[in-house]
């Protein structure tokens, strides 16, 4: 058993991308009603508890003011806790939705050791398919560009780990041109000239040179399309940071709120103790 308010959910633990609060009042209906619910699972670094699955179970209990939760602990530090937590959702409890999958696969591609796992292995641990996690990885590359697509990837093969150089992965070696064949010398022969007049040749510079023009404003308006698709991708990722981080404050909120009750508790406790 563990003191709700002792373990701690503003280290990025959470992989879903909101609490549903939905979820959390049919918790706190099932707990009233007596029926028991699986553990949460933290992990213990020597001073802290970072919950990794069961965040709302969490809230069920603190909207119950139960201060004592059940709880599977396992030694380990917070980004034990991350890893764990993006593959916990697909175990059991409330479906991930896409939003949550893309959350937890962005958790590993964002950072600097994880991103270096090769795309198989990032969808297994997230419970994802290896296409979800090409077709993420595919967009956040167009978005950051290709900084997002690590040069060099962790691979196992027969039990073995080693790092695996993806540069030149689906690039073809240039191919030479072969030599052309010699030709045999000609003696030079008189040629009669057939071709446009001067004037003629002049007219059909300048009539490829209008094409050229009109060629380079249809290029120059299909690089602002793209530059304009790009950005609003960007915006769409800040608008998504920018949410998940309210989201955080909000759960430290609730997290804030439900401890000055449990204080609140204890203090009207001592008070009529001391009575």
């Amino acid at each position: 058993m563990l003191d709700v308010d002792n373990i701690r959910i503003d280290g990025g633990t959470q992989a879903r991308s909101e609490l549903n609060e939905a979820v959390v009042a049919q918790y706190a209906e099932a707990i009233a009603a007596g029926e028991k619910l699986p553990p949460v699972v933290t992990f213990f670094d020597g001073t802290d508890h970072w919950l990794a699955d069961g965040f709302h179970r969490l809230f069920a209990h603190k909207k119950l003011e139960i201060i004592e939760i059940d709880a599977e602990i396992h030694r380990g530090t917070r980004r034990d806790a991350v890893l764990y937590s993006v593959g916990a959702n697909r175990k059991h409890g409330l479906p991930p939705s896409n939003a949550d999958k893309r959350k937890a696969v962005e958790l590993l591609l964002n950072d600097a050791e994880w991103s270096k796992w090769s795309q198989q292995k990032i969808a297994s641990t997230c419970g994802v398919s290896a296409g979800f996690v090409s077709k993420l990885v595919g967009e956040l590359a167009s978005i950051h560009g290709e900084e997002i697509k690590p040069k060099v990837r962790t691979v196992e093969r027969a039990g073995k780990t080693y790092e695996q150089n993806t540069a030149k992965i689906g690039k073809s070696a240039p191919v030479e041109a072969a030599p052309a064949p010699k030709q045999p010398k000609k003696e030079a022969e008189e040629v009669q000239y057939f071709g446009p007049s001067p004037d003629e040749l002049d007219e059909a510079m300048k009539a490829a040179e209008a094409d050229t023009t009109a060629l380079e404003m249809l290029m120059a308006a299909d690089d602002k399309l793209a530059a304009a698709v790009a950005e609003i991708k960007r915006l769409k990722m800040q608008l998504a940071a920018v949410e998940s981080a309210r989201d955080g404050y909000m759960n430290r909120s609730n997290e804030l709120i439900s401890r000055i009750n449990s204080l609140k508790k204890k203090i009207a406790k001592l008070e009529a103790v001391s009575v």
